[in-house]
């Protein structure tokens, strides 16, 4: 398989890579430029993770895995990764320098990755406290949390806390500075909200539930979440707004937030189908908006990052445009030409038929775009 990776070059992007024999794929990217894809072949009978270095144009290392994978960049060089051989899954935590495993566990008849929405298995897996601990919390499953310093001499190691399964989980994240989870789950009544556990003690104990919130993330300076009145920072029992409902989409989608932070977590952008609205974490406060029509019907944004000298934003035409200090959005690249973009670029008829799955790397230096049981192909941006 990776053996048939492709190079391209043009005006635009440079060394670009294409993984053609990707019939499943999932893409990770760290703060220092780091790639990592899972890969599985069309017949079902090879399935591997491995790191990719542009500057050198080829595979760092490379690993066999027991069945579909899941990866996902954790911060500190760590990888965390799902593997789906069966009916039982496996979690384990890997270097990202090395591809060597430091802890493993399995999951007895937890579905880790659902074959019919592989995006589903993404955002699930989380560590906290430097990386002493682990939390898995599957889609449909319990949300168990590990300490990956027991040992492995008995076996897989066993959860030290579980809750049971109740909702249907959207996320988990982790404080890498505390030992605190955030749970975002969605009840049955369709609610949202956000279920903050903690070690107290030796025990981990529930800390605080809040109620109509959506897709939370951890910064140096508290727990970033979407709730109806917009963006809030909350530290402790102070919450403040960072941007109101008008400034992003506060209603959950299905897979992705609307926000996303830079590398260092101290910058964020929110989405809204008119505007980008950059705002400052460390001051909770709005810096700039800055418009994106491009079209009489404006549309929204996919993602969006930060890179040393501008703002990258994908559309969900399918144009990825720069921004630049001046707050001019100009298209930087059209991905597919227009007749083959219909009402929407990622999403084809609806929801559950995904036609294209695109992401930027945090720091805006790439950005994966992968079409489901064919290819994926990531752009170096400049």
């Amino acid at each position: 398989m990776l053996a048939a990776l492709a190079f391209a070059s043009g005006a635009s992007c440079a060394r670009d890579v294409t993984l053609p024999d990707a019939a499943y794929s999932t893409v990770a990217f760290s703060d220092s430029g780091g790639v990592y894809v899972t890969t599985a072949s069309a017949d079902g009978a090879v399935f591997e993770l491995f790191s990719f270095d542009f500057k050198q144009r080829g595979v760092q290392w490379r690993q066999k895995l027991a069945g579909l994978g899941v990866v996902e960049y954790d911060g500190d060089d760590r990888l965390l990764v799902a593997e789906q051989p069966g009916r039982d899954a496996a979690v384990s935590i890997v270097d990202a320098k090395t591809g060597t495993s430091s802890f493993r566990t399995v999951l007895p008849g937890i579905e880790m990755i659902p074959v019919s929405r592989p995006s589903g298995a993404t955002r699930h897996m989380a560590t906290s406290g430097r990386g002493r601990w682990l939390a898995v919390a599957a889609r449909y499953g319990p949300m168990q949390i590990y300490d990956t310093r027991s040992s492995q001499t008995a076996g897989a190691p066993s959860p030290i806390w579980e809750r049971p399964w109740q909702v249907v989980v959207r996320s988990v994240v982790g404080n890498p500075h505390a030992d605190v989870f955030a749970l975002y789950e969605v009840q049955n009544d369709a609610r949202h909200r956000v279920i903050v556990v903690a070690l107290d003690g030796d025990r981990w104990l529930h800390a605080d539930t809040l109620e109509d919130a959506a897709w939370p993330t951890w910064t140096r300076h508290g727990l970033i979440v979407i709730s109806p009145d917009g963006l809030t920072l909350s530290n402790g029992q102070v919450r403040s707004s960072i941007a109101d409902k008008d400034q992003i989409d506060t209603g959950p989608s299905l897979d992705s937030a609307p926000y996303q932070l830079s590398s260092d977590g101290t910058r964020g952008i929110a989405a809204t189908q008119r505007t980008l609205t950059v705002f400052d974490v460390v001051g909770v406060k709005t810096v700039r908006t800055i418009p994106v029509d491009t079209d009489p019907r404006p549309p929204p944004v996919i993602t969006a990052a930060f890179s040393a000298d501008a703002i990258w934003a994908l559309l969900n035409t399918g144009e990825l445009l720069r921004i630049g200090p001046d707050d001019k959005p100009t298209v930087y690249k059209r991905l597919g030409p227009p007749s083959k973009i219909k009402d929407n670029f990622v999403l084809e008829g609806s929801h559950e038929q995904v036609n294209y799955q695109a992401e930027l790397a945090p720091d805006g230096t790439f950005l994966s775009v992968y079409r489901p049981a064919r290819s994926r192909k990531i752009y170096r941006l400049p």
